[in-house]
């Protein structure tokens, strides 16, 4: 008894197919894997890059006033969160390393007029403040002085609720 020509026929094609079939899968799982690791490799380094970072630093400042001038100074790209405490001194900032540094966060709280605990104040931008604003610089002289900077002989402790 020999084998029908059209059952040959299809057996071959069937094997054919098949192996067209496992070849294509094999290299779409392949493009596959490719591609997650593509995804993986470029979404590594952009995590990085946002990567968040908080800190802590003194500000000196007086008032009400000067916490709305600090807190505005801090509004600036990068910063995501930042509040200054007026009885504590304590500026809490989160920030996105890729945006700004913390070096640059501390030049716009002196380019406000305020001092923090490694930049001093703009003296131009602290004479500009109101003079509840302005305290003796506990740093002794003002960033672009020649001269120490000066107590303006106002007393600040009558102005602890102060707000204009």
């Amino acid at each position: 008894m020999g084998l029908c020509p059209q059952f040959v026929l299809n057996q071959l094609f069937t094997e054919i197919l098949t192996s067209i079939i496992m070849y294509v899968m094999k290299k779409s799982v392949l493009k596959y894997i490719a591609l997650c690791l593509a995804v993986i490799a470029f979404a590594l380094p952009a995590n990085a890059q946002n990567k968040k970072q908080e800190i802590k630093f003194t500000i000196y400042g007086n008032c009400e006033m000067c916490k709305e001038r600090i807190e505005e100074a801090l509004d600036a790209k990068g910063i995501i969160f930042a509040e200054w405490d007026k009885d504590t001194k304590i500026a809490t900032v989160v920030y996105k390393t890729s945006k700004i540094t913390e070096d640059e966060i501390h030049k716009l709280i002196a380019d406000a007029g305020y001092s923090t605990d490694k930049v001093k104040a703009n003296l131009d931008a602290y004479n500009k403040l109101d003079k509840c604003c302005q305290n003796p610089n506990p740093l002794n002289d003002f960033e672009g002085a020649d001269e120490e900077g000066e107590d303006d002989g106002h007393n600040h402790k009558d102005h602890k609720e102060h707000q204009h």
